[in-house]
């Protein structure tokens, strides 16, 4: 009797002290042209479609080409669509958060929020007053960003579901593609190097 107690209470606690089944990061990188977004105030992506499960990590990439930033004036939502496959969502999530690349002017990479989306793609957004320090003005740029969505559970009882990217945007009063600071400063060193060996060149005759 006492050792099936003591047995009984092993097992117990080996099931207690079992690691739990660690849950999968999801990683989804897109590399787009910013012009596009200029043009559309957002972006269709062909990205292959992938399955999340609760307890799932999504994190989701966008970069800009080489040598682009993003400017936008007073900035108002910016944000990512991902559809379901099945064309009936019911995502539950914990957790999402964004954060910039190569952020400049009066913003902040914005503090977690919770979504429940049903029957429309997993949504993502935050707004003005998530990201600028000031709100609603403000001149900002940045390089790319990424978006971390923590999903919890499907309220339609799914044990997963499959995605692609729709659609990430950004809207504001004016949206344009600049030069990063950093290109800036090589075309400028490059156009300082042409005018010094010109300078030399007449100097040598």
């Amino acid at each position: 009797m006492i050792r099936r107690f003591f047995a009984a209470v092993a097992a117990l606690l080996l099931f207690q002290f079992q690691p739990a089944a660690s849950a999968a990061v999801v990683t989804v990188h897109e590399v787009i042209d910013a012009r596009d977004i200029v043009m559309h105030t957002g972006i269709s992506d062909d990205h292959s479609p992938f399955t999340l499960a609760p307890g799932d990590i999504l994190k989701i990439r966008f970069d800009f080409l080489p040598g682009q930033a993003l400017q936008v004036v007073d900035l108002v939502a910016l944000g990512v669509i991902l559809n379901a496959t099945d064309g009936a969502d019911h995502a539950v999530t914990n957790g999402n958060a964004m954060s910039f690349f190569g952020l400049q002017g009066p913003a902040h990479d914005p503090a977690p929020n919770t979504t429940t989306t049903t029957g429309f793609g997993l949504l993502s957004v935050f707004y003005a007053n998530d990201i600028l320090d000031n709100p609603p003005h403000g001149v900002i740029s940045f390089s790319g960003f990424e978006f971390t969505i923590s999903l919890d559970s499907f309220s339609d009882g799914l044990s997963e579901r499959t995605y692609h990217p729709a659609m990430m945007f950004v809207s504001g009063a004016s949206i344009a593609v600049l030069p990063e600071p950093s290109t800036m400063l090589l075309v400028l060193l490059a156009l300082g190097g042409i005018a010094a060996v010109r300078a030399g060149t007449r100097g040598r005759r």
